[in-house]
């Protein structure tokens, strides 16, 4: 279907996802450009669609209660799969370590959170461990010869999100398709085009603001977006106050801990906080003020990458990518490498017209879903910020 072509009758279910995708192409400044696969083959085969991810057991966590020196038990904040024969350490919550190491003496499974444990081990100084402390684990040594023993079985988790059908009318008059225009305004090919152009903001919105809903008898199913998928997975950081460097850095410090940071993540903000971003540039080395000895002279700048501080092999680095969309008090650390579209039914056209009628109508129509892969390790929600 080429703009300002005739209607043709004799195909009255055609796919435009080709055109669909053609126009996503052309909005520069839409979201749908960064996350990938809109328009795409079909991937769901049912209304509910699940992933599955692997994540590792904890590494590290948090101690609940007090164990005083020589104490053989620790109450851990939280279930843990740790096996016999594993060496923990410890540090307070700021992290300064602490002498005493001990081997637990008997694994625990995902629904313990209590340890039994020898200590001090290896010659390590016993030191009381507080609540809030940190454990953090070090290796299973094996004695020679050892047979195999006791492993923990990891299971996948199995998110899921639902599809949701999004569709637009297209209509008009014959005499106003028959009507010779400069830019096709009247054309029927046009008015399918602007039906397309609308699905794609209700699909940007939807990506970010979407709440989760099955569909039933009379309601429409609804897909969640990037905001209610990571706030269900307690990847939300309640900063307050003005967004700054520190808390940048803070966050991407802890995908880093949780193992998952990818250099495709970028910043997604509205654009009063990717203001704010901008403005944190105020170094020497980096002047806000550029003035050029030309006939056109320049005044001001913005910042379209954030740095990180963590000295890691090939750096990190967010795109800023500003949204009207976000909510003002909201930024998200958002890896492009696993967020994606999947596709139920792609972009399709439907002959909408009642017999008889002097005028065109057709259906825009496509059913998609939005796949976000460990929404708890990989992305944060900043909450609370100064507007």
């Amino acid at each position: 279907m080429a703009v300002g072509s005739t209607y043709d009758f004799n195909n009255t279910i055609r796919d435009v996802s080709q055109i669909f995708e053609l126009l996503i192409g052309e909005s520069k400044n839409s979201l749908l450009n960064v996350v990938g696969g809109l328009g795409g083959s079909q991937e769901v085969t049912n209304p509910k669609y699940e992933w599955v991810e692997d994540t590792l057991s904890p590494q590290s966590g948090t101690v609940k209660t007090t164990s005083a020196i020589a104490s053989t038990t620790i109450v851990l904040d939280g279930e843990v799969d740790i096996i016999d024969g594993s060496i923990l350490r410890f540090s307070s919550a700021l992290d300064v370590t602490k002498t005493v190491q001990v081997i637990v003496s008997s694994s625990v499974k995902s629904t313990d959170t209590t340890l039994t444990v020898v200590r001090p081990y290896a010659g390590s100084t016993d030191v009381e461990i507080t609540a809030t402390d940190k454990w953090l684990l070090i290796a299973v040594p094996q004695t020679q010869g050892s047979a195999a023993g006791n492993g923990i079985i990891h299971q996948g988790t199995v998110p899921f999100n639902y599809t949701q059908i999004f569709d637009k009318i297209a209509e008009v008059t014959n005499t106003a398709d028959a009507t010779s225009s400069y830019d096709f305004a009247t054309r029927f090919a046009r008015q399918q085009a602007i039906a397309m152009q609308k699905i794609m903001f209700d699909i940007e919105n939807s990506l970010i603001h979407g709440r989760k809903l099955i569909a039933s008898d009379g309601v429409g199913g609804s897909m969640a977006g990037i905001l209610q998928l990571l706030t269900d997975a307690s990847s939300v950081d309640a900063v307050g106050g003005a967004i700054s460097e520190t808390v940048i850095n803070n966050n991407i410090e802890e995908i880093l801990d949780d193992g998952a940071f990818s250099n495709r993540m970028i910043l997604l903000a509205s654009p009063n906080q990717a203001r704010r971003i901008t403005a944190l540039n105020t170094t020497s080395t980096n002047p806000i003020i550029e003035k050029a000895d030309t006939p056109a002279q320049r005044l001001g700048s913005f910042v379209s990458s954030f740095v990180g501080d963590i000295p890691v092999d090939g750096g990190n680095f967010l795109n800023v990518f500003a949204n009207w969309r976000m909510p003002k008090d909201q930024v998200v650390l958002l890896d492009l490498d696993r967020i994606s579209f999947k596709n139920m039914r792609s972009m399709q056209e439907k002959d909408a017209t009642l017999p008889g009628t002097d005028a065109k109508k057709s259906r825009l129509l496509t059913e998609i879903t939005l796949e976000l892969k460990n929404a708890g390790q990989a992305h944060r929600l900043l909450t609370g910020l100064t507007v």
